[in-house]
């Protein structure tokens, strides 16, 4: 029983034996020397068992780790560079080696503890970014290792700068992972921010093609940077203030280069109620980046892309339909849909108009209370309002009709009649048309149904002399409607007469004719007035002025106004025409 009652006791003593071991090294050497004075009052029992000798060989087999006073566990520390060396500190069993082993890795190196059990880590631990897991180990003189001291330590790395990458400096358009070029040798603008007035490299792949200072708030920036077909990884980093290479940062970048553009698609479309229906066909381009729809309201302007309003950005090449409802009823849009690929390669649609533009104005003649007599050098001036009655902007195109003198002027007498006509914006004070030596009277071939003829007589003679050749041209144009147009017919008709020079007497005469039609356009007189919105009504005016004109001589003045458009055709079927303007002069 006694024996029992001696290994019970042991048992009891070795748990608290540990425990005593474990909170310092100097405590365990006391507390053996406690054990052993007191077990050395019991007597080696009859079984043969030695609680002495049993302690002793366990108190060399057991050794305490190390304790670190220069750190605590999960520390955190920061760093503008990957790495960071720390040294690590504390206590051990004197004279012990101190074996060393960071992120799974055993350090080739063994630290020595001093007799007072302190010891130093002088060159360093080397913690990465992220997580580090540090354990320290002390190995006795009998070469017995601890239990290990773990440590977990945390580098967070604070990067230095950070840049972006665009295809330039202008347009700004970022560059992603993957860069679709035009160019087979891409260049790329790379701005960034850094540590103020310090040194900035700039790595692609495995070699360094530049450097630049930053400035005063940290910012620099790269131009013309070459990328290589393929992958490109560029790497920026600055020095820090201890002139120390800071964490560098890396993007990559793969080049791929599109030299073709996409296939054109062709757009229909239809108006309803609620807005304007567009169509169009499925792109096939492999690279297909997204469809630009463009509006203008101009009928004149090409919609362009990116210059001009682009109401909707779609990125699925399947949607072949979009409805545009920020209209207003009636009036004219103007769509082309373009296809864009990732190197920025693209292509427009055919021009969709919706609803059809239609060019239509309306004349209204205003009341004048001023008489149509005038004296000499006075001014009668007829008022007109002119209404866009369109869906489409447009520009408005007086059109010379006739103005015909009665009676018709003597050519002997070069100032009599002498009238001067104008079409004139009361508001502006702009003249759109101005004629101010009306002498004769002058009727436009698009209009002239009676026909106008003209003759031409040219002499000639022989070497000698004795034969005289007289050439009669003679024009007649007369314009008549055919077919829904103006057509012009001129004949020309060439008489040759040969006679004797000295007696007078014919010797041939003979005549041919040729005849020709040709389109007739009004023709535009003055200039254009531009920028008639729908709905919109202008005050213009068409004012005569009596210069030198005798009593009773009258002038009739007759114009047209036809709508155009901003290329300068004009609407010959939608013209408003003033009628006939009569006055006469008093001759005062």
């Amino acid at each position: 029983m006694k024996k029992y009652i001696k290994i019970f006791i042991f048992f009891i003593f070795i748990c608290c034996f540990t425990l005593i071991v474990s909170s310092s090294c100097s405590l365990l050497s006391n507390d053996i020397s406690l054990v052993n004075e007191k077990n050395s009052e019991e007597v080696v029992d009859d079984g043969g068992f030695d609680l002495n000798k049993e302690l002793e060989n366990i108190s060399k087999k057991m050794v305490s780790p190390p304790i670190i006073t220069s750190h605590k566990l999960y520390e955190e520390f920061t760093s503008e560079t990957d790495k960071k060396n720390i040294i690590i500190y504390g206590e051990a069993i004197a004279n012990s080696k101190i074996e060393l082993k960071i992120n799974g890795k055993t350090s080739d190196k063994l630290y020595q503890a001093d007799s007072y059990g302190k010891f130093r880590i002088e060159d360093g631990v080397e913690l990465i970014e992220g997580q580090n897991i540090v354990n320290l180990y002390s190995i006795n003189s009998s070469g017995i290792i601890s239990e290990p001291t773990k440590l977990i330590f945390i580098l967070n790395v604070k990067r230095a700068l950070d840049f972006k990458i665009y295809e330039d400096s202008q347009s700004l358009k970022e560059i992603d992972q993957y860069y679709y070029s035009r160019s087979y040798e891409p260049q790329a603008f790379i701005p960034g921010k850094g540590i103020p007035l310090s040194e900035v490299y700039l790595k692609i792949n495995d070699k360094i093609i530049a450097s630049t200072q930053s400035d005063s708030s940290g910012n620099f920036s790269f131009d013309g940077v070459k990328l290589d077909r393929g992958e490109n990884s560029i790497s920026l980093w600055c020095l820090n203030l201890n002139q120390e290479p800071s964490t560098p940062v890396i993007k990559t970048v793969l080049v791929l280069n599109d030299t073709l553009s996409p296939e054109p698609v062709s757009m229909s479309g239809y108006v309803s109620g609620d807005g304007n229906y567009l169509n169009w066909e499925k792109s096939s381009d492999a690279e297909f980046l997204s469809y630009k729809i463009v509006r203008v309201d101009e009928p004149c302007k090409n919609p362009q892309y990116p210059t001009d309003n682009v109401i909707a950005t779609i990125t699925d090449n399947s949607v072949t339909s979009y409805k545009d409802d920020n209209v207003i009823s009636g009036k004219a849009y103007f769509y082309t849909l373009w296809v864009v690929d990732k190197a920025g390669n693209l292509i427009s649609s055919n021009i969709l108009p919706l609803p059809a533009p239609k060019y239509y104005i309306t004349l209204k003649k205003m009341e004048n209370i001023q008489g149509n007599v005038i004296a000499r050098r006075q001014w009668y001036t007829q008022y007109y309002e002119i209404t866009n009655t369109g869906n489409v902007p447009l520009n408005i195109q007086p059109v010379f009709d006739f103005f015909i003198l009665n009676p018709e002027s003597d050519p002997e007498m070069a100032l009599n009649p002498l009238w001067a006509v104008y079409i004139w914006d009361p508001n502006t004070g702009t003249n759109y048309y101005s004629n101010e030596d009306i002498k004769v009277s002058q009727v436009a071939d698009w209009i002239n149904v009676y026909g106008t003829e003209s003759v031409e007589e040219t002499v000639t003679y022989n070497n000698d002399k004795s034969v005289k050749t007289t050439t009669i041209v003679t024009t007649i144009r007369q314009t008549q409607e055919k077919d829904g147009k103006r057509i012009a017919v001129s004949t020309v008709t060439t008489r040759i007469i040969k006679t004797e020079t000295a007696t007078g007497k014919i010797i041939s005469d003979t005549s041919s004719s040729d005849s020709s039609e040709s389109i007739v356009e009004p023709e535009k007189v003055g200039s254009p007035i531009p920028g008639i919105q729908p709905g919109q009504t202008i005050r213009i005016a068409v004012k005569i002025v009596n210069v030198a004109a005798d009593n009773g001589d009258k002038i009739t003045v007759h114009f047209h106004f036809a709508p155009a458009d901003c290329q300068g055709y004009f609407f010959t079927e939608d013209m408003a025409s003033t009628g006939d303007i009569q006055v006469t002069s008093s001759g005062k």
